[in-house]
């Protein structure tokens, strides 16, 4: 089982004012709700899906059983403000939030296999960016800039009720050397 994915959350927001007594506010909002899940058995985390539970468990027999989860969230916020006048007064105020999940899970499963590996790789990144831009004889400008992340990156073997034998490697891999975890 391999998941790739990639999903990012990008919000751009450009606000100009003017006049004699001229007020600019801008909010930018982004947030990243990834929620990836790769896996062999049952649903892992969460609310388990409609036919993901059969009435009894079979048994998978293989070589070797891989399960890879190889997830992107990206969180990006650009806000700009731009006010002009003999009397100006400008605000930025520019979130990101960005809460992905990656899951490779082996999980309440019957399996015999020579090898069996289970690699979860992560790759989450906040960048928030906030500009106001201030002219006028009396000239006030504030910009308020904030990036959150708790990105969730799990590889799982899980036998709870089950039998899983393997007569070769076990490697349960949150990150790895060519794909480091990058959150």
């Amino acid at each position: 089982a391999e998941t790739e994915f990639e999903s990012d959350a990008m919000v751009f927001i450009l606000s100009i004012t003017g006049g004699a007594v001229a007020v600019g506010v801008s909010v930018a909002i982004g947030i990243n709700l990834l929620n990836a899940q790769t896996y062999i058995g049952t649903t892992p985390m969460g609310t388990v899906k409609d036919g993901a539970q059969g009435e009894g468990m079979g048994l998978i027999q293989s070589d070797s059983v891989t399960v890879t989860s190889d997830v992107g969230g990206g969180t990006s916020i650009i806000g700009v403000g731009v006010v002009g006048g003999a009397v100006a007064v400008n605000g930025i105020v520019a979130l990101g939030f960005n809460w992905a999940t990656g899951i490779a899970a082996v999980y309440k499963a019957n399996i015999t296999t020579g090898d069996l590996t289970i690699t979860a790789i992560m790759d989450g990144d906040v960048n928030v960016n906030g500009l106001a831009v201030v002219g006028g004889a009396v000239a006030v400008g504030a910009t308020v800039a904030v990036g959150y992340q708790k990105t969730d990156n799990r590889a799982l073997l899980d036998a709870t009720g089950s039998t899983v034998t393997a007569t070769g490697d076990i490697g349960v891999y949150a990150g790895t050397a060519d794909d480091p975890y990058n959150s």
